[in-house]
Parts: C-alpha cells; sequence; structure tokens
C-alpha cells in the first residue's frame, strides 16, 4: 500500500489504514455523507519533510490549513484520492482524515454568498430596451411578467417588475467561479431549465421624491445707502417636514440629495430669483442670477440670466429671471447633489423699505428614470453552499467524483468531474445492475429500517408573513413503527401570497411576490389631493422566492421611467406555480425511494472484496445478489482490508422499475455525456 501527501511518499501506520467508502446513504438522503479514512503517521524524516516540518521548532508549516491532495494506492490500483485534514498532532506521530476529494467544491464555496458571484456583465440600467432583451430569454435572468405588489393593467410599469436568475445560471456560475467542472443528464432536464430564483430584494421606483410646491428659497432685504446687492446662498429643495429617506436616495434638511444606490435621475426644476423695489421715484438697476446643479461640488449644469427692473404697479418696481431645466444624471453611490444659486441686485436709489431680493422656486421635480440593476444587491444573502446543497435535495441527486478518460487535462480541481445522477433514475435501473453474487458471505444482519423517517415525511416550503402553507407534500408511508413525523425536505426558498390571474393571462395560481408596496408620508391621512401628501413605492426585502416560468404569447404595453410606451407583441415569460408544488418533486424524483421507504430492508453482509472491486467501486450502479433475488443500493463499505471480508451495507430496492407520474420529459439518466462549466 503506497500513500502520498501533496505528490510525495509517506510512511503511514499500517494498521490504521481502514478504508471506508461511501456517497449519498439513502439512511439520510437530506445528507450527502462521504468517503474517508482515518491515517496516522508517524513523525519518521520522509514524513517531516513532506508536512513541511510541521511541530518542529520555528516551523512555519501551514499544512493543517491548506488543502493538501493524498491518495492511497495498491500497487499501480489507485483506492481512494482526496484532501487530507490534520486532526491532531502528537509527539510521535500526525493524525489526520483522508476525505473523498467530493467534498472539495463544498470546502471551495464554504463562507460564500450568492452575492459574491461576479454579475457585473449582467447588471444594467433597467429601461425598455433593456426589459425588451430580457422578457422571454432562458440564459441567465428574465424578466417575468407578475403582481409584485402592484396590480398589472394594460400598461406595465417596468420599474415595478423584478428580475429572475434562471437556476441553472446561477448553479453554473458557482461551479465557474471555482474552476471545476459537473455532469449530468439531469442538467438538461426542462424543468430544472424553467426553473428560477427571485430576488429578496425588489428593485425600487421611487418616482416623485421632490414634488411641486415642496420647495423653498431663501431671501434677503437690504436697508443700506450701498448701490449693489448680492445674495449668495444656497437652495433648499425641501422644507424639514418633508425631508425623505428612502432606498435610493435621502433628502437631507440642509437640501443636498444623497445618492443611496446607483440609478439614472431626473433633476427637473423651474426656479426663480427676483428683485422687488417699492418707491414713489423712477429706478433705474436690474438683476443678474446664477443657477447651479451641482455633483460633489462640481457644476453639472450653470444657467445665467439677467433683467432690468421695471415699474408693474404704482409705487412697485420689480425685476426677475426664470431658470428652467431638466438635467439627467447617472448617479453613483455616495454622490451628492445641490441646488445653488447666486444673485446679484443694482439701484442707483434706495427706498425707505430697501431692496428685497428673493430666491424662489416655483416646481422641484426629482425621479429616478432608470433604475441601476444590481444583482449583487437584490440577490440577498443566500449562501452558495445553501444554493447547491438545496438543489441536489429537491432533485433526489446522487453524486460522485471521477477522473473522465480521454478528456482534456486541466478539466477543474484536482482534475475531477463532479457526475450527477437522479436517486430515481439510480433506483429504477436494473439493467446495469452489477452480479454480485459470489461476493456474498452467509453472515448477514438485516434491519426493517432505514435511517430517520417517519409515518408522515414532509417536504415544505418557507412562506412570507400571514400565507397559510399551500404547495407542502406529506408522503404517508404505510411503515407504522416509525416516528410520527419527519421533515423529509425544507426547502430554502419563501413562497408568497398567491393572487388571481393578471392581464387575461391564465397563470395557475401565479405567485404576487410582495417585493414592492406604496409608502405614504407628509399631510394628514385621507387628504391625499393635498400638497405635501405624498407616496412611492418602497421596495421589500425578504427571502428569495421560489417559481417557474412559462412563456406565454400576448400582448400589452410597457412604459419606463423616461416616459417612453412601447407595445409588445410575442413570447413573454411569466411567473407560474405550476409544478412548483412538493408534490411534483416528490413524485419525480422520489417515487421509487417512497416504495424503499414504505418497506425498509438494510443488509449488513460479510463480503470478499478485493483491491481491484475497491478501485472500481460504483455506487451508481445497483447490486444483485441471486441468493435473495434482490436488487440493492450499496449504501456503506466499512473498514476494507486486502484479504479478509468487509462489512457491506446495502438497502434492498423494492417495487417495480417505472414512475407511474406522468412526467413525459423525465430523464431517467445514469451516465452523462456532457461536462459542463459556464
Amino acid at each position: 500500500m503506497i500513500v502520498t501527501v501533496n505528490g510525495s511518499e509517506v510512511d503511514v501506520v499500517k494498521s490504521s489504514v481502514n478504508l471506508t467508502f461511501q456517497s449519498n446513504e439513502l439512511n439520510e438522503i437530506k445528507n450527502r455523507n462521504l468517503s474517508n479514512t482515518r491515517l496516522r503517521f508517524p513523525k519518521t524524516p520522509r514524513n517531516m519533510e513532506a508536512f513541511s516540518y510541521l511541530s518542529a521548532q520555528g516551523s512555519t508549516s501551514t499544512v493543517p490549513y491548506d488543502i493538501v491532495p493524498c491518495e492511497i494506492k495498491d500497487g499501480n490500483v489507485r483506492q481512494i484520492k482526496g484532501v487530507l485534514k490534520i486532526t491532531s498532532i502528537k509527539s510521535d506521530m500526525f493524525e489526520g482524515i483522508l476525505k473523498d476529494s467530493a467534498g472539495d467544491i463544498f470546502d471551495l464555496i464554504k463562507e460564500k454568498d450568492l452575492k459574491d458571484l461576479d454579475f457585473s456583465d449582467l447588471n444594467h440600467y433597467l429601461n425598455n430596451t433593456t426589459y425588451l432583451a430580457a422578457v422571454n430569454s432562458n440564459d441567465e435572468y428574465t424578466y417575468p411578467l407578475a403582481n409584485y405588489g402592484e396590480e398589472l393593467g394594460g400598461t406595465v410599469n417596468i420599474n415595478r417588475q423584478s428580475p429572475a436568475f434562471f437556476k441553472h445560471y446561477l448553479w453554473s456560475k458557482i461551479w465557474s467561479e471555482v474552476g471545476a467542472y459537473y455532469s449530468g443528464d439531469f442538467f438538461d432536464d426542462s424543468n430544472f431549465k424553467n426553473e428560477v430564483v427571485g430576488m429578496a430584494k425588489g428593485q425600487l421606483d421611487t418616482g416623485k421624491a421632490l414634488e411641486q410646491g415642496l420647495s423653498q428659497g431663501q431671501s434677503i432685504t437690504y436697508e443700506s445707502t450701498l448701490t449693489t446687492y448680492d445674495l449668495d446662498s444656497t437652495f433648499l429643495p425641501l422644507s424639514g417636514s418633508d425631508n425623505h429617506i428612502d432606498d435610493r436616495l435621502k433628502v437631507h434638511e440642509d437640501g443636498r440629495i444623497e445618492v443611496l444606490s446607483k440609478c439614472k435621475i431626473l433633476l427637473s426644476h423651474t426656479f426663480q430669483s427676483e428683485v422687488r423695489v417699492s418707491t414713489f421715484s423712477t429706478v433705474v438697476g436690474g438683476i443678474t442670477s446664477q443657477f447651479d446643479i451641482k455633483e460633489n461640488g462640481v457644476s453639472l449644469y450653470s444657467h445665467t440670466g439677467t433683467a432690468s427692473i421695471s415699474n408693474v404697479a404704482t409705487a412697485t418696481w420689480i425685476g426677475s429671471v426664470e431658470h428652467s431645466v431638466n438635467f439627467y444624471a447617472l448617479a453613483e453611490v455616495g454622490d451628492i447633489y445641490t441646488f445653488e444659486t447666486s444673485s446679484v441686485a443694482t439701484s442707483n436709489q434706495m427706498p425707505a423699505n430697501g431692496v428685497k431680493v428673493n430666491n424662489n422656486s416655483l416646481n422641484s421635480y426629482l425621479e429616478i428614470l432608470e433604475p441601476f440593476i444590481d444583482f449583487n444587491d437584490l440577490i440577498g444573502d443566500m449562501s452558495q453552499t445553501d444554493f447547491i446543497k438545496d438543489v441536489i435535495s429537491s432533485n433526489g441527486l446522487m453524486f460522485r467524483v471521477v477522473t473522465p478518460v480521454g478528456l482534456p487535462h486541466n478539466l477543474g480541481v484536482n482534475d475531477l468531474v463532479y457526475e450527477f445522477i437522479t436517486m430515481e433514475g439510480l433506483l429504477n435501473d436494473r439493467v446495469n445492475a452489477e452480479d454480485w453474487t459470489d461476493r456474498k458471505n452467509i453472515t448477514k444482519v438485516s434491519k426493517p429500517e432505514i435511517g430517520s423517517y417517519g409515518v408522515n415525511n414532509i417536504l415544505k416550503y418557507e412562506y412570507a408573513e400571514d400565507v397559510v402553507p399551500f404547495l407542502d407534500y406529506n408522503h404517508i408511508s404505510t411503515n407504522l413503527n416509525q416516528k410520527t413525523e419527519e421533515d423529509l425536505y425544507s426547502s430554502v426558498y419563501e413562497v408568497s401570497r398567491v393572487s388571481g390571474s393578471f392581464m387575461g393571462i391564465d397563470t395557475l395560481n401565479p405567485k404576487t411576490f410582495e417585493l414592492i408596496e406604496v409608502e405614504e408620508y407628509g399631510g394628514t391621512e385621507g387628504e391625499q389631493y393635498l400638497s405635501g401628501y405624498h407616496s412611492y413605492y418602497k421596495a421589500i426585502e425578504g427571502k428569495n422566492r421560489a417559481s417557474k416560468v412559462r412563456l406565454n404569447s400576448k400582448t400589452y404595453s410597457i412604459i419606463d421611467g423616461n416616459g417612453a410606451t412601447i407595445s409588445v407583441s410575442g413570447l413573454t415569460n411569466y411567473l407560474t406555480n405550476d409544478k412548483v408544488g412538493m408534490d411534483f418533486y416528490y413524485n419525480r424524483y422520489f417515487k421509487a425511494f417512497s416504495r424503499v421507504l414504505d418497506k425498509p430492508i438494510k443488509d449488513t453482509m460479510s463480503l470478499y472484496l478485493s483491491p481491484l472491486d475497491i478501485h472500481k467501486l460504483d455506487f451508481f450502479k445497483l447490486k444483485y445478489m441471486s441468493q435473495d433475488g434482490r436488487y440493492y443500493y450499496l449504501n456503506k463499505v466499512t473498514k476494507f482490508k486486502e484479504g479478509i471480508n468487509t462489512l457491506c451495507e446495502l438497502v434492498a430496492v423494492i417495487g417495480n422499475e417505472s414512475n407511474d407520474y406522468e412526467c413525459e420529459d423525465y430523464i431517467y439518466n445514469n451516465y452523462a455525456t456532457n461536462i459542463y462549466t459556464a
């Protein structure tokens, strides 16, 4: 037996080497256990070098903290390949566990969230063009039609729709960014292709943050003998009572507009500077006024105007300059926008009551025209590990790590490919079963139970507040000698309230994602039409939502923040609950397992296995034993040593070979033909 660490042969305590192999225990389908072997390494000179002089005085060895490749061979036959984790350092030896390489993917994505993925090439300003490019997409993301908190009419405001990632895209993105490869016919399954992950946070349509009639200015009255009067002030967009904070913009009391989320905004403003003189004599003079819109103290827009003073009524002279602007800005997080004015009034006479200069707003308007869709912000805090495990659990997937033959080198981590099949496909596949009749010893312990299951085996979602569960499923086992209830599968996704049909589309109970809500502020309740009473759409933050999309041919209109309306005709993705319920997943991916669960038989057998058997060990093939006339799923091989019998745990596969659920596109897969990475 040869053991190598980081490619170097090392010494081991031979009596400590007991190889244990397992893959995707039927005992606990919620967990995916992996093969592991405990090893002890004496502190020989060869081992000290291989372990970078770990524990030696002054040692800087990082072996306990690194991913260390390790493998065991019997002659030229490799029995196990994986990574070594040092568990203890003793005075005379190192102890560790050799873990199956299948665990590499979870080590690589540990402590990473979906929001840590690089979506920079997908982030965009939301307008009619970018929206239409994604409404019928099935690649990375789409804008599926749905009621997200606002009833849809004949015209859809795209600023109140929400994007959704395709689950298959997020899956491939995770694997691609860590440089790992996967395979399996399952990933071509139409059901998986249509699954989407809704955002945990809705993008925001702020609308009007500053509205007509809310603005105020500054004024000053001069009572001196000077003939030139200067007014230099910063314009105040909102009075203190109407200052408002939302998810994208914060309006400060001093007039500063702070950007909290990247977006394209419209700063619309009509502003007037006025000089007024009351006198009984002729007045000669005028006013010069400058108005600026500044970004971080730098002027983006400037307008200067002049006006003379004219007699507009008996004993009243007035002159005014008006500034009117619609300015568009691509606002970044942290940007500060201000409205500023500088005015100069001149007169050759000074009446007793002075000259009064007013800086006065006629109309202020601030609107987000194009929200910037930043997927890293909207996707929420779901971990990559939870995402991967949920795909595996919900679809009854099983996986192993293989080194493909005849494929290019440098495929990924450790030159390995993660191969996936469905549990349903495996348990129904008698054709490719291996005959293990001649490996069986008479010693056998049989138990009528497997794992921690119950009479009631529940598959369930999480639900938004006040939503009665409606998509869960309970498989009631015919085996009554179990505990009452057990969660077979708990989704990491949330299900929201169900609404009726929208826009004439038969939606089969579409979800209302409730990603936005109306927030009202100012004025008095019930006085919606008074100036000072306002509303805007506020983004709601929660959990990621589960759903599917379906193409529908529909004609409707869309409108974006720029006010452009476009008629849309043709195929459009819309959200649906069709084939989202847990009954669908159970009958599609757990039917064969349910027959095992109803009549469980777990046999522990003493089998004679050779080193070649271990090398060729295939958990993805059923084992047949003519003595019993049964097919078995191989659950575990415990403490293999050459030349003696090995305890093996096998689960009897009960029932017929067919899946009786109507899934015309179901894939009974065994071995993959494609290797994927994004």
